[in-house]
């Protein structure tokens, strides 16, 4: 995992703080499958991504309930 510039590995069972808008990256570099669970402090959660990701091919993210709400069209 990397943490603004900083690497550290993170092993199985155990977590990471990241702070609000503090650049970060994880990678899987073991054989098992990695799942990653984020909490957040806010219910409304904007992600912005330095690189387009894949296959939405978009630099930015929201919560899903933005997301179903715009749908929706409940907001």
């Amino acid at each position: 995992m990397t943490l603004d510039h900083e690497k550290d590995h993170i092993r199985k069972g155990e977590l990471a703080l990241i702070p609000a808008m503090v650049p970060h990256n994880v990678r899987n570099i073991g054989s098992e499958t990695l799942k990653v669970i984020g909490f957040f402090s806010s219910p409304n959660v904007e992600s912005t991504f330095a690189e387009p990701l894949m296959p939405i091919n978009q630099r930015a993210s929201s919560t899903y309930n933005q997301h179903l709400e715009s749908i929706l069209h409940l907001n």
